[in-house]
């Protein structure tokens, strides 16, 4: 079984941690939580770290999918960007050209560590005019 935290503390900036086997219910409460964060209209990123995450099921990938593309107008218009903490070179190439082949509605980029996780934020928020407070 897996489990998630979520920290908006730095808000814009969202702080997902996901750890364990992460199943469908677990990625079905975390969507639930994802689309409220999308309600407040307003621009944000997802920092998801995935560094402790072991494995992600395949249906709990098929409904996160299928979560993103039903609901891709709200979190094109407020979600900047989805950066992922992945440390397998491997698994981060996969996304990377998963993207090139299915385009997703916004900018998904995996990165390796913390610290290139936050100035890829910083870069992006720059690029918006906003100012992270880390």
């Amino acid at each position: 079984m897996g489990s998630f935290t979520i920290d908006e503390s730095k808000w814009p900036l969202v702080e997902i941690a996901i750890k364990g086997e992460f199943g469908l219910s677990d990625t079905e409460q975390l969507c639930s939580r994802l689309l409220v964060l999308g309600q407040r209209q307003e621009r944000f990123i997802n920092l998801f770290d995935m560094r402790d995450c072991i494995t992600v099921s395949a249906d709990a990938r098929r409904y996160f999918s299928q979560h993103a593309k039903s609901n891709q107008k709200l979190f094109g218009l407020f979600l900047i960007s989805a950066i992922c903490i992945i440390e397998s070179r491997l698994i981060r190439g996969v996304l990377t050209a998963m993207g090139w082949l299915f385009p997703f509605p916004h900018p998904v980029r995996p990165v390796s560590t913390p610290s290139a996780a936050y100035e890829l934020a910083n870069d992006f928020f720059s690029k918006e005019g906003i100012r992270l407070n880390q």
